[in-house]
């Protein structure tokens, strides 16, 4: 009965700041996207 904690999320993965990179620099929210493991295979395709 012992479940481990979910991985906590690094700061710059979080959606917040996803979308604060999308306004002001899209060529890093694109590296963000791509390099984010647990994103949707849709929104990777989008950022190419």
């Amino acid at each position: 009965m012992s479940e481990s904690p979910p991985a906590a999320r690094r700061w710059f993965r979080r959606r917040p700041v996803k979308l604060l990179t999308f306004v002001v620099a899209l060529p890093v929210w694109a590296v963000l996207v791509w390099t984010d493991p647990d994103e949707r295979k849709g929104m990777k395709i989008f950022a190419a």
